[in-house]
């Protein structure tokens, strides 16, 4: 088993944070749409120069084991009759299946994010078969920008025919996958080589950016954002870029200053952030919030993270060859 990264973990920790506080309305969507590509970003760089380690054996565990404890919390839930997130009724047409339990799922809330997962899973998986000579030329920056100007056009024809992006389709995140498989180290091994000052300027800088597209936008932008969260398209890729940048900012501060307490408890968060996604919503909404109000978004972390104990040695009890899933790395 490869050694863990720890600057992607703390990548997953603040993202699936910033997924849980968006979603229960404690931060505005400006400052959360770097969540989701952070996530497809540390999914695809976990596979740098190492994407021969993927195994279709790999893929379907990862199937088996995320949607039966999708779908059988769901049947459980409905046999309890827990309260509803939202009123879906399951119908037998594979849309309105998919709908039900990833899209629009009535107690665990949206976890569509899975569609695009296993989309980059065999990307990655099909990119491993191809000879080395090749993936070594698809590494050459021209493919980068080649891949982003389709995903790029793909988005704006997307966006223009249907009034609204699609994300779930793995086009949309293709130079985000790209850079992560082909570019990962390189850029991480440029930050850990900065001085602190260096660092501190590419912080200011990029927050400057987001600061005047945000500023320049105004209403018309923060509309945009509301509307479109998740979608990886002019302008939110150069304010996306710039969180990126930030984030590497401030891993590299983390893991050369941080005692390792601090470092090892956003390091769990990163490790279990898979469970934390799937059952933050119905955990807080249905179960603390009510009680505890906003204290129990502390709550639903602790919780999650047990949960996530849990089903881990479940897991690693069935699947008894160690075979990890690719969210937790």
């Amino acid at each position: 088993m490869a050694q863990r990264d720890l600057r992607l973990d703390l990548f997953k920790a603040f993202a699936i944070i910033a997924i849980m506080l968006w979603h229960f309305q404690a931060i505005p969507t400006w400052s959360f749409i770097w969540a989701i590509p952070v996530f497809i970003f540390v999914t695809a760089s976990a596979y740098y120069n190492r994407l021969e380690e993927i195994k279709l054996k790999k893929i379907v565990f990862n199937f088996i084991w995320i949607f039966s404890i999708i779908i059988i919390f769901t049947f459980v839930a409905e046999f309890l009759n827990f309260p509803k997130i939202s009123s879906m009724d399951l119908e037998t047409s594979l849309q309105s299946i998919l709908t039900y339990f990833v899209i629009r799922n009535p107690y665990l809330g949206n976890l569509w994010y899975f569609l695009v997962y296993f989309q980059l899973l065999l990307l990655i998986y099909f990119l491993g078969k191809i000879k080395h000579e090749t993936l070594k030329k698809l590494s050459k920056p021209i493919f980068l920008m080649l891949v982003f100007t389709i995903s790029l056009t793909f988005s704006y024809y997307l966006l223009y025919r249907f009034n609204k992006g699609i994300t779930l389709n793995i086009i949309s995140w293709l130079p985000l996958i790209w850079a992560g498989i082909y570019y990962y180290q390189p850029v991480s091994n440029y930050f850990k080589k900065q001085k602190e000052i260096r660092l501190i300027i590419y912080f200011l800088i990029s927050s400057l950016v987001i600061f005047i597209i945000l500023y320049t936008g105004n209403e018309p932008l923060i509309s945009f954002l509301q509307e479109r969260t998740h979608d990886f398209i002019f302008p939110t890729i150069f304010m996306q870029i710039s969180y990126i940048i930030i984030f590497f900012c401030i891993t590299e501060t983390m893991i050369r200053y941080s005692p390792g307490l601090v470092n090892s408890s956003f390091m769990i968060i990163g490790i279990l952030s898979f469970y934390i996604y799937i059952f933050h919503v119905f955990i807080y909404r249905v179960l603390l919030y009510p009680i505890f109000g906003e204290i129990g978004i502390i709550l639903t972390l602790i919780t999650c993270l047990i949960i996530g104990i849990l089903l881990e040695k479940i897991r690693l009890m069935i699947f008894k060859d160690n075979t990890r899933i690719v969210l937790l790395l």
